[in-house]
């Protein structure tokens, strides 16, 4: 696809990016992809990108993974940019987002419980998880699909402890862990497969400059990377700039 055919608005992109310190610092620039209505919002601790599509690695479609294990052929095609979206999809990352594992080992979290999960055979897998985390994620205006490297197992574990409904899930294969040289994280490429062009957030504690300027690359539509600190999680202040993102992801018509 050229980016002739891309029906992505411009949109002036107000990132507030986190800090070590987890102080807001403030950048803006504008990218565009065809002549249309501009869409501005700012949102804390997250990189909002708006890009052309250009062929490459990320042309194929992953298959859709659905809850026991089933797989479609692909993902359902992604609506041209420009026609009614209902929402954007939010791709959910567990460890960091959802389970503060860089918290201090004797201070839970308020409001988490501990879980043990036995994946595999040997010691159980500590985690904290927070209940409320489900019904506000269902409340936020996306559609959830799990972006972990749980995958289907995060059906089974971290969905009943947080009263979620069994959901889709990006199946990363043989680019689970495989590192790139271009310093882009392994699951970028098939997130943004996954999308198949549909305005998205993806939430996690992992991302970097070189995964913004992939998507801004290779998506063609708005798309949000929300950083997590891994040792808090996500808070009431991440789902309030979460709600406030979904909106403007999708196209106002």
């Amino acid at each position: 696809m050229s980016s002739a055919a891309c029906r992505s608005p411009p949109v002036s992109r107000t990132a507030v990016l986190s800090s070590a310190d987890d102080r807001p610092a403030t950048n803006s620039r504008k990218l565009s992809c065809a002549s249309a209505s501009i869409v501005t919002f700012s949102v804390p601790r997250a990189d909002l990108l708006s890009g052309p599509c250009i062929p490459g690695d990320a042309g194929a479609r992953a298959p859709l993974c659905l809850p026991g294990g089933r797989k479609s052929r692909a993902p359902p095609a992604a609506a041209p940019y420009g026609d009614r979206v209902s929402r954007p999809l939010l791709f959910l990352d567990v460890d960091g987002p959802l389970n503060p594992y860089a918290a201090q080992p004797e201070r839970r979290p308020e409001g988490c419980t501990t879980i043990r999960a036995s994946l595999r055979p040997g010691r159980p897998l500590r985690l904290w998880l927070n209940p409320s985390h489900g019904p506000a994620l269902l409340s936020l205006g996306y559609d959830l699909c799990w972006a972990t490297t749980w995958m289907a197992e995060a059906n089974r574990w971290i969905a009943p402890v947080l009263g979620l409904p069994e959901l889709p899930y990006v199946d990363f294969g043989g680019q689970l862990f495989a590192e790139r040289p271009d310093g882009v994280h392994w699951k970028t490429v098939a997130i943004v497969r996954y999308a198949g062009g549909r305005p998205f957030a993806w939430v996690d504690d992992e991302q970097s400059p070189a995964d913004s300027a992939y998507v801004a690359a290779h998506h063609c539509g708005p798309a949000l990377l929300y950083h997590v600190d891994p040792r808090t999680g996500l808070r009431a202040e991440d789902f309030t700039a979460l709600a406030k993102a979904a909106s403007g992801l999708v196209t106002r018509l």
